[in-house]
């Protein structure tokens, strides 16, 4: 949503992945409870902040209008988000545990 209006999202991330997160981000996706408690968060909302971060780096100042930041700090410490440069970053660990957060549909992960 935010990250849509600005346009500033520049992270290189693989085109299988990539196509992932935009098809579920163009329509109004919501997370399955049961799958996000399964891929290892607490909270829808920890697995909103990793797909609002899969679409590029953000700063600190960014993420907090949007997001609590105790879970993103929670983030950090699960090694799921990195803070660099100033930047908050998602990392390979993180997309992986957002492609088991989306799922196909039917429980099944995409991973």
């Amino acid at each position: 949503m935010f990250a849509e209006q600005n346009g500033e999202r520049n992270r290189t991330i693989p085109n299988e992945t990539k196509q992932i997160f935009q098809e579920s981000t163009m329509t109004e996706m919501r997370f399955n409870p049961y799958q996000v408690r399964r891929a290892g968060l607490s909270s829808t909302q920890e697995a909103k902040i990793l797909r609002y971060l899969a679409q590029g780096p953000t700063d600190r100042k960014s993420l907090a209008r949007l997001f609590d930041l105790r879970l993103a700090e929670r983030l950090e410490h699960l090694g799921l988000i990195v803070y660099r440069d100033g930047q908050v970053q998602i990392t390979d660990k993180g997309l992986e545990t957002l492609k088991q957060c989306i799922g196909d549909g039917r429980g099944q992960s995409v991973a």
